[in-house]
């Protein structure tokens, strides 16, 4: 589906600053949310970005890497199958979205004509 272009950590060029882990914080995140999170993968948001060149997952658009929330078109994590719906927090799930794509998006599937399937994410 894509190339990886971030080399891991065990990789000599791997900067460890700039790819960090960082835990959900309680301030953005309810607690069963968190959980969720948590049961999950470690996900660096900067590699999701990169990995698919900053794409937008829901409109296709570029995303400005330089905008920070609460900008509505700065980067954010997108969900393909929704916490809320049995999703889980992995990188086969984790995709960028722009703020305001996530939050129209919300937790719908079918209204995008997102389909879920064993060998991943596929538009209808």
């Amino acid at each position: 589906m894509f190339t990886q272009m971030i080399c891991g950590p065990t990789c000599p060029k791997f900067n460890e600053d700039k790819y960090n882990y960082v835990e959900p914080n309680s301030k953005y995140y309810t607690a069963r949310r968190r959980a969720k999170m948590k049961k999950g993968d470690k996900i660096v948001a900067l590699i999701v970005f990169e990995m698919y060149d900053w794409t937008c997952f829901v409109c296709g658009a570029r995303i400005d890497p330089h905008r920070r929330t609460p900008d509505p078109m700065a980067a954010t994590l997108e969900h393909a199958v929704p916490l809320s719906k049995n999703g889980q927090h992995t990188w086969s799930n984790v995709f960028p979205a722009h703020n305001l794509c996530n939050a129209i998006k919300g937790d719908e599937l079918k209204e995008l004509g997102i389909v879920v399937t064993e060998r991943g994410i596929q538009f209808t």
